[in-house]
């Protein structure tokens, strides 16, 4: 329950804040040590008691590719209740994802 914890931070208001993606690939990439699966178990829970769910999805991944957008998206567009935002990921010089974002690149 420790992971739960680290996605899922309980705001003043009674609602939630996460920022994440909806592709296990993409999450073992970001070293999220979290999946999809428990991501979607927390935010039904979190919404099935009246908890009001704020974030995004973050694209722009090193591994992303054109199946984990549209893996992403379609679990986007299923999940309308949740209101989340899509953003781009912010890389800036010095962490880990800087280093493989530009390995991948030509």
């Amino acid at each position: 329950m420790t992971t739960m914890k680290t996605y899922l931070l309980v705001l003043p208001k009674e609602s939630a804040k996460v920022t994440s993606h909806a592709d296990d690939k993409i999450l073992t990439s970001m070293i999220k040590k979290i999946t999809l699966d428990q991501i979607n178990r927390a935010m039904k829970l979190t919404h099935k008691i009246g908890i009001d769910i704020q974030g995004g999805l973050i694209f722009g991944d090193a591994a992303e590719t054109r199946e984990t957008v549209r893996n992403s998206l379609k679990w986007y567009d299923a999940h309308p209740h949740y209101a989340l935002d899509l953003n781009m990921i912010r890389i800036f010089p010095g962490m880990r994802s800087c280093a493989s974002w530009q390995l991948s690149r030509p």
